[in-house]
């Protein structure tokens, strides 16, 4: 019977991008934990992350190739999702979910 996976040739070296990674998805897994049952301290959390997001997205479209259509909608679509996102957090509907 032979391996379904051939990992001939393979390493993998458990380095600081591993643990980097780890560490985000347990950060993403308490933050969505936390929205789940509107913990209090997770909505400044959230509008911290929603605003590094919006910041992010602003730059990459104010550093995209104009010529190119695609990465400019991309960059805007990214921008809108970011406002959104931002928006929502804001809401009082929101508010009152985490008890703000």
């Amino acid at each position: 019977m032979s391996n379904l996976i051939n990992t001939t040739g393979l390493t993998f070296q458990a380095g600081p991008l591993v643990l980097t990674a780890f560490v985000i998805a347990i950060a993403n897994f308490i933050l969505g934990l936390g929205c789940l049952w509107g913990w209090r301290p997770i909505w400044l959390y959230l509008v911290i992350i929603s605003v590094i997001n919006f910041v992010v997205a602003l730059v990459a479209l104010l550093d995209t190739n104009m010529n190119q259509l695609g990465t400019v909608l991309t960059g805007m679509l990214w921008l809108v999702f970011a406002t959104y996102i931002l928006l929502m957090v804001q809401s009082k509907k929101t508010k009152a979910w985490f008890h703000r």
